[in-house]
């Protein structure tokens, strides 16, 4: 792959249109894929796989021309050079790899797209009891030693409210079902 950047991937793809090939291991990976092509202007094809693995080995050895993954996922192969990362999701780069910039900072505002987890409980789930387990979360997830480890895992810990939290899905599934329905996806 000749492009040093985000712009000259976009400029390539657009030069080729639907030539161009990116895999999809799962729907956090997709869903960043589209939103690449929709910000992009870029008619991209999408290649599901199974697995990360098998996708990784094939953006590494060339079969498709790039893959969205997590940044831990492609570190190593980036330091070693067996695979370039253009960009990374968000506002603000990874303190892992502050060296790679943000797809925002190269032209495509707008594109967040990140795996996340939390904790729900099921509904009625008397609130002393949502109460307690936040609190407890929060105190967790404040240790020195449970931050470092998210870190390395390239995840940060958010201790946020049980509302917080709800908004929070709420403008997740909303900015899903955009990116949806922008590439015309259909449930499979």
């Amino acid at each position: 792959m000749p492009a040093k950047n985000v712009r000259e991937l976009l400029a390539l793809a657009k030069a080729q249109p639907g030539k161009l090939s990116f895999g999809s291991a799962e729907s956090t990976s997709r869903l960043a894929g589209e939103l690449f092509k929709t910000l992009g202007q870029a008619d991209i094809l999408n290649v599901q796989y199974k697995s990360l693995a098998s996708e990784l080995t094939d953006v590494a050895g060339g079969h498709i021309h790039m893959g969205f993954a997590s940044l831990t996922s492609v570190l190593q192969f980036h330091k070693a050079g067996t695979m370039k990362v253009l960009g990374i999701s968000g506002s603000a780069r990874s303190p892992l790899a502050p060296d790679i910039p943000t797809m925002a900072e190269q032209g495509l505002a707008g594109y967040d797209v990140s795996a996340w987890y939390g904790f729900c409980a099921p509904a009625g789930t008397p609130q002393a009891i949502i109460t307690k387990i936040h609190n407890d979360v929060a105190e967790v997830m404040a240790l020195p030693d449970v931050k470092a480890g998210l870190m390395k895992a390239g995840a940060v810990g958010i201790a946020s409210s049980p509302e917080e939290f709800r908004q929070f899905i709420e403008t997740e599934i909303v900015k899903s079902a955009r990116i949806i329905k922008a590439a015309g996806l259909k449930a499979e």
